[in-house]
């Protein structure tokens, strides 16, 4: 069976593998705030936290900022 893939990776793009998960525990709610934050940037989740935890608060710059 055929994996479908809806993006590409960052392989085919000349990228490092991302190969670590950093687990991360949180409430409903603050997982709600986030994932709306992420929504805004137009990013996913995944990508909005590692833009924060990494400090290019530029590229997170959407509508909901507070």
């Amino acid at each position: 069976m055929e994996k479908t893939v809806s993006r590409p990776t960052n392989e085919s793009l000349g990228k490092p593998a991302r190969t670590k998960r950093v687990p991360v525990m949180m409430t409903d709610d603050e997982y709600d705030r986030i994932a709306a934050r992420a929504e805004a940037a137009g990013l996913g989740v995944s990508t909005y936290l590692r833009i924060c935890a990494l400090g290019d608060r530029a590229k997170t710059a959407g509508k909901d900022e507070g």
